[in-house]
C-alpha cells in the first residue's frame, strides 16, 4: 500500500519520474498556456524575449511575472495591453547544472482598468542539454554540438 506513513512506499514514489503534459491545469481547473523556451546548456544565464497575449476581454496593466522557482524571472515591456494584443516579456533564465526537461509554472499578474486583479497562467518548458566541443583534426576548426 502506498501511503506517506510507509517509508518504503515513499521512497518508491520518489523514484517515479514526474509526468508532464503540454497543457497543464491548476487545481481550480484553469488551464496554463504552454511556452517553450527551447534547448539550453547547463549552468548558464540567458535572456529571452517572448510574446504573451492578453487573453482578457479588457485592457490590462501587467506588472510582474511570478514563477514557482527562481530560475525564471520576467518583466513585461509595456504597461497597458489591449485585449487580444501581445506584450513582450523580457525573461532571465538561469539553467541548472543537471540535464533534463524542466517545467516551471508561472503567472503574469496585473490589474484591469477597473482596478481588479488579473492573472494569466503559463507553463514554461525548457530542456537542459550538455554541449560537447569537438575538435576537427585536419581543418583545425572547433565546433560545439548538442549531445
Amino acid at each position: 500500500m502506498l501511503t506517506a506513513a510507509n517509508p518504503r512506499a515513499s521512497a518508491a514514489v520518489a523514484r517515479v519520474p514526474a509526468m508532464t503534459l503540454t497543457l497543464r491545469v491548476t487545481a481550480t481547473g484553469r488551464p496554463r498556456q504552454p511556452v517553450d523556451l527551447g534547448i539550453v546548456p547547463p549552468g548558464m544565464v540567458f535572456t529571452r524575449k517572448i510574446m504573451l497575449r492578453n487573453r482578457q476581454r479588457f485592457s490590462v496593466a501587467f506588472r510582474t511575472l511570478r514563477t514557482d522557482c527562481g530560475c525564471i524571472a520576467g518583466v513585461p515591456a509595456k504597461n497597458r495591453v489591449a485585449p487580444g494584443h501581445d506584450v513582450t516579456v523580457h525573461l532571465r533564465l538561469t539553467t541548472p547544472q543537471t540535464s533534463g526537461r524542466r517545467v516551471v509554472d508561472g503567472a503574469l499578474q496585473g490589474k484591469s482598468v477597473a482596478g481588479k486583479p488579473v492573472t494569466q497562467l503559463y507553463a514554461f518548458t525548457y530542456r537542459v542539454r550538455q554541449v560537447a566541443t569537438l575538435h576537427r583534426r585536419h581543418a583545425g576548426a572547433r565546433r560545439s554540438y548538442f549531445v
